[in-house]
C-alpha cells in the first residue's frame, strides 16, 4: 500500500526544496555516464497544520555494488542503508526523503512500471520511518 492510498496534503500544500548543491552533483554524475544514475536524497520534513515542506540536502549515491545499464538501475542497498545510519547518528533529524534516477542514457520521458514497484518496495519497507500521515512526529513545526 502506498501510503494507504489516503491523501494527507493537497498538492499545492506539498513543497520540495532543493539545496544547489544537490543539483549540481547530479548534473555532474550524470554527465559524465551512459548507464542509468541515482542516488538516495536525504533531508529534513517540517510541517505545518496544513503544508509539508522537505528540505533536500544531499544524497547517498547508488554504491560499490550498484548493478546499472542504460535501462536499468538497482543500487546496492546494503551501502546506502549503511551509509544512512552514520548519516543519522551525527544528525538524528536526517531523513531518507526520497530517490532521484536518471534516464538521461536511455530517453524515457516517464516511470517505468519497474521504478513505480521499487518505489512501493521502498516506503513500504519496515526500515524506512518516516510517517508522512503523523505531523506529530516531525521534527520540527514550522510557525507562521
Amino acid at each position: 500500500m502506498f501510503w494507504n492510498k489516503k491523501k494527507y496534503f493537497d498538492e499545492d500544500k506539498i513543497v520540495i526544496e532543493f539545496n544547489k548543491c544537490v543539483f549540481d552533483r547530479i548534473i555532474k554524475t550524470i554527465s559524465s555516464s551512459n548507464v542509468e544514475e541515482g542516488g538516495k536524497l536525504l533531508g529534513k520534513i517540517e510541517y505545518d497544520t496544513n503544508r509539508m515542506v522537505l528540505q533536500v540536502e544531499s544524497y547517498i549515491d547508488s554504491g560499490p555494488n550498484i548493478d546499472h545499464s542504460s535501462t536499468h538501475l538497482h543500487p546496492d542497498g546494503e551501502y546506502q542503508e549503511s551509509v544512512f545510519r552514520v548519516v543519522e547518528q551525527f544528525d538524528s533529524n536526517i531523513e531518507h526523503i526520497g530517490t532521484w534516477h536518471s534516464h538521461h542514457c536511455n530517453g524515457l520521458k516517464n516511470l517505468s512500471s519497474g521504478d513505480i514497484q521499487g518505489y512501493i518496495k521502498t516506503v513500504n519497507n519496515p526500515n524506512y520511518n518516516i510517517d508522512v500521515c503523523d505531523s506529530k512526529k516531525s521534527n520540527k513545526i514550522i510557525k507562521n
